[in-house]
């Protein structure tokens, strides 16, 4: 049931990744505009993050993915009804986006710590690699297909998204373990624990340095993606190769999540994040050297090709060293910090190209992704992490406390 519903919330994000840029350029027809939308839902993101993982380290994760996802069908069908009846402005538009983005703020962290209790610490890692394998098949039809049903109908992808996101709410619904978080009887008061998550990190430095080059390589790639879907529509692309580009992003995604299962296992865990950091900077350069077209959407693969990997070492390393009680709240935390910079970067994206080209734009964003590798390079503690199946026994000797 767990794999039913996150399944069905895989499908809700492919969909949307495609859809919002491209109903956001149709309504507002500026890409500076739709950047600066963009990047205000990234502001909704980052304001209620840290909120977002107190109340998941407070309500059943089982009651907030049904909820959430109910949340979401709703506001997907009224999104559908604006648009059949004319009244989706650009005002409109944009709360219905930041409303989607509030919800998600809540709705994505909540399936992933429920990861950690169904599969437990020790299987983390792979079963990271295996979900990402998932979402890349479901990425490689959702892409090309939001992009065809928006040809079609712009709104036949909030259509589909509403259907998915009842389905998730459904499967959700059915699971036997209510999967109360640890340590909820005894409660401290609300903002205080808003704190907890940003103090554990604090007493990390190893966390922090991965926070900081994180942050940096989002901003880097969240620029790059944002002007690549603008960029693709100014020079007269077709919404169908947009969405072929999220399918380029799947392929990309299904190789790097075959590879990731046994590259997590075998290679020591600090250097496989700067070999990842550094492939997604080469991937990016090269990106700002080509002509746009399918070429581009082929490069866009190739960085994704080392997404897996990153994910399943970083998120799987940080949530074997969090402890379960405070598992929302440092996973919110570090997801605020390390996505605090991608508001910018999509206002930058969007502005950028009605001054610059995008070969020069993506350039910039290619010299902040050569940052992260190198501070990995550089941190001893983070290098010296070993593969995953030697976690347990390094991080024993590491001295965390909240």
């Amino acid at each position: 049931m767990w794999f039913g519903a996150d399944t069905s919330g895989a499908l809700v994000m492919g969909m949307q990744m495609i859809a919002a840029p491209l109903v956001l350029f149709e309504v507002t027809g500026s890409t500076a505009t739709a950047g600066v939308i963009t990047a205000l839902t990234g502001v909704v993101s980052l304001v209620l993050t840290v909120p977002a993982g107190v109340l998941l380290d407070r309500w059943p994760r089982r009651r907030v993915i049904v909820v959430t996802a109910l949340a979401q069908a709703v506001i997907f069908a009224g999104g559908v009804g604006l648009y059949l009846t004319g009244h989706l402005v650009m005002t409109v538009l944009a709360l219905i986006l930041m409303l989607l983005t509030a919800v998600g703020t809540l709705a994505g962290p909540a399936t992933n710590a429920a990861l950690r209790q169904v599969v437990g610490v020790d299987n983390l890692p792979r079963a990271m690699s295996l979900n990402q394998g998932r979402d890349a098949f479901i990425q490689l039809a959702s892409g090309p297909t939001a992009g065809l049903l928006f040809t079609l109908a712009p709104w036949l992808p909030w259509l589909v998204n509403t259907v998915a996101s009842v389905l998730k709410s459904t499967s959700a619904s059915f699971l036997s373990d209510p999967m109360v978080p640890p340590g909820t009887a005894a409660r401290t008061p609300f903002w205080k624990d808003l704190g907890t998550g940003a103090s554990f990190l604090l007493k990390n430095r190893m966390l922090l340095v991965l926070t900081i080059a994180a942050s940096l390589i989002n901003f880097a790639g969240t620029g790059v993606m944002q002007g690549l879907f603008l960029g693709l529509q100014l020079s007269a692309q077709t919404a169908h190769l947009v969405g072929w580009t999220a399918t380029g992003i799947a392929i990309g995604s299904l190789l790097g999540a075959s590879l990731s299962a046994v590259l997590v296992k075998r290679v020591g865990t600090g250097i496989l994040l700067a070999a990842g950091f550094a492939w997604e900077a080469a991937a990016i350069v090269s990106i700002a050297l080509a002509p746009p077209g399918i070429l581009t959407v082929m490069l866009v693969g190739v960085i994704f090709v080392a997404i897996p990997a990153i994910n399943a070492g970083s998120l799987g390393l940080i949530m074997a060293i969090s402890p379960a009680e405070l598992q929302g709240r440092v996973v919110t935390t570090i997801s605020m910090l390390s996505m605090a910079m991608t508001p910018l970067a999509s206002l930058a994206a969007g502005v950028g190209l009605a001054h610059l080209t995008p070969s020069i734009l993506y350039l910039a964003f290619a010299a902040v992704s050569l940052l992260p590798a190198l501070m990995v390079l550089v941190s001893a503690p983070l290098r010296a992490i070993p593969a995953s199946g030697a976690w347990e026994e390094h991080l024993s000797h590491l001295t965390v406390r909240t």
